[in-house]
């Protein structure tokens, strides 16, 4: 009988201290990434807020106020971002969110890289599907030009808004991390801040349940390639023109992609995953110091 009380008593002790130690450890890491939970909070309030403010006034997809909204919601995360560091914490933003107008090579890269995965998506898709488009010469040679340059240019101010969020403070405060286990953490964030309009039937109108777990998952390989970009070009303006553009590309996709499975056709079907996992690959195999470069966010 004695026995049996001790053996209740020590029982009782070990998990006093493993609850103990648990909770210090989440302490621990509450103080450490505090102004990333500061900015998470902020950045999620004033994003789902205004999307669930403008589904239950009875807009849709498809009414005239969704682009203003939509371009609204991507302004918010490098506001917040500015807020928190600026005036929250009373550190300077330039430097460290990584904002820099010095040019090098791989700002093209980040230009030219989306058009050459479209080619891809495209041969991926005529492989996988069976339904397909042939557009005349004359449209895909504007289509190229437009999104190639306008679209693109004139986006790259909004996809900012996102970058300086995702790819400027959180990728600096998660630097300490590895290069993927960084990625994986903004990439699940950043999909699932995208939740509100993809179960509205953003992209995914077909399956907008299920397209939201495929997107979150694009999100973390796209993640890789946006990072590995604003790294190497040592700006998140490079991060943002990759966004730009890789948005810009979706409709020259969708010129050559007959109707189908969303979760299959298009950019942000299987089809447009298999690719970015590629490129993802050639990420991994192509540079070694991944690691070393997050150190120099």
């Amino acid at each position: 009988m004695f026995n049996i009380i001790l053996e209740t008593k020590l029982l009782r002790t070990t998990l006093k201290l493993i609850i103990i130690e648990n909770l210090m450890s989440a302490i621990n890491i509450t103080t450490k990434y505090k102004k990333v939970l500061v900015f998470l909070g902020l950045t999620f309030g004033l994003n789902w807020g205004l999307a669930i403010t403008y589904f239950s006034l009875g807009n849709n997809l498809n009414s005239k106020l969704f682009l203003p909204m939509a371009l609204i919601y991507m302004l918010i995360p490098a506001t917040v971002a500015v807020l928190v560091q600026k005036f929250i914490y009373k550190l300077p933003v330039k430097r460290p969110l990584g904002i820099s107008l010095i040019l090098n090579r791989w700002f093209a890269v980040a230009w030219i890289l989306p058009f050459i995965l479209a080619i891809f998506n495209i041969l991926t898709d005529s492989l996988m599907t069976t339904s397909h488009r042939q557009p005349s010469l004359f449209h895909l040679g504007m289509a190229i030009f437009c999104l190639l340059t306008i679209n693109t240019f004139f986006t790259s101010f909004f996809t900012f808004g996102e970058e300086l969020g995702w790819r400027g403070m959180l990728l600096a405060e998660l630097k300490n991390l590895s290069f993927f286990k960084a990625n994986l953490i903004i990439g699940v964030i950043w999909g699932i801040w995208h939740a509100p309009l993809i179960l509205a039937g953003y992209n995914y109108p077909q399956h907008p349940k299920i397209g939201l777990l495929l997107f979150v998952f694009q999100c973390i390989l796209l993640s890789n390639i946006f990072s590995y970009l604003r790294l190497k070009a040592k700006s998140v303006i490079a991060s943002s023109i990759v966004h730009a553009a890789y948005n810009a590309s979706a409709p020259l996709v969708y010129m050559f992609v007959g109707n189908g499975n969303d979760l299959i056709v298009g950019v942000c079907g299987i089809c447009g995953i298999v690719v970015l996992l590629i490129a993802n690959i050639f990420i991994y195999f192509f540079d070694k110091n991944l690691n070393t470069l997050m150190l120099d966010c």
